[in-house]
C-alpha cells in the first residue's frame, strides 16, 4: 500500500448467513498496516468472502469455501448472568518484545454476548432477543487507526487482530465499542515500541 493507493474498505461476507455481511472495515488510509483477523460465526455451509476497495475506486474479492454450520444459532457459552457482568470490558493482547521486527499485532477482545437473535434458550423456550457489538473504532496517538461496522455474524466475545507499524516511543490506543443497544464503551490502552 502507498499514500496514493491503499485498502480504503474491506467488507467481510460470508454468503449463507442469515446476514451476510458480517463486518465493513475503514482505513484512513495514513498508516501502513500488515493485517487483520477476526472470529466468524457460519451458520452453513459457505463461501466466505472479502472484498476491498482501493482509494482509487478499484475493487478486488478473494474467498474460500468453509464446511461450517450452526454458528448463528448456537447458545451462548456463557451464563447470561457471568455474560452481563463482562459487558464491555476489553483486553489488548501485544506480543513480547522481540526485536524482531516493527510490526504489532495488537489483539483487541471486548467482552460481549453477540446474541444473534436466532438463539433458543432451552429453559425460557423464547429466542434470545438480538444484542450485538454494532461498531469498533480504534484509535492511535489520537488518530483514526480503523474503524468497523459489524453484526450477528461476528462471534461472541469480538476479537479483532490488527498488524500494523507503531511509532517509537511510548503512545496510546483508544477501543469504543457500540453496541445494538446503544451502550458505549471506552478503553484506553498503553503501547510502547522500541525506537
Amino acid at each position: 500500500q502507498t499514500p496514493q493507493r491503499f485498502i480504503k474498505k474491506l467488507y467481510l461476507i460470508i454468503d449463507n448467513n442469515p446476514s451476510p455481511v458480517a463486518a465493513v472495515f475503514e482505513f484512513p488510509g495514513d498508516r501502513a498496516w500488515h493485517s487483520i483477523a477476526t472470529r466468524i460465526r457460519v451458520n452453513a455451509y459457505t463461501d466466505v468472502r472479502a472484498v476491498v476497495e482501493l482509494s482509487n475506486g478499484e475493487i478486488y474479492m478473494t474467498g474460500n469455501f468453509v464446511k461450517a454450520s450452526g454458528g448463528c444459532s448456537a447458545p451462548a457459552l456463557k451464563d447470561p448472568a457471568a455474560a452481563a457482568a463482562q459487558l464491555g470490558r476489553m483486553k489488548l493482547i501485544l506480543p513480547p518484545e522481540d526485536g524482531a521486527d516493527d510490526l504489532l499485532l495488537a489483539r483487541l477482545m471486548v467482552r460481549h454476548p453477540n446474541s444473534s437473535g436466532l438463539q433458543f434458550d432451552q429453559i425460557s423456550r423464547n429466542f434470545i432477543p438480538a444484542d450485538y457489538v454494532q461498531s469498533i473504532e480504534v484509535s492511535y496517538k489520537g488518530a483514526p487507526l480503523y474503524k468497523v461496522a459489524t453484526d450477528i455474524s461476528i462471534s461472541e466475545n469480538p476479537s479483532i487482530t490488527f498488524g500494523f507499524i507503531p511509532d517509537p516511543g511510548d503512545a496510546t490506543l483508544v477501543a469504543r465499542v457500540t453496541d445494538s443497544q446503544g451502550r458505549q464503551f471506552e478503553q484506553r490502552f498503553p503501547v510502547a515500541s522500541s525506537p
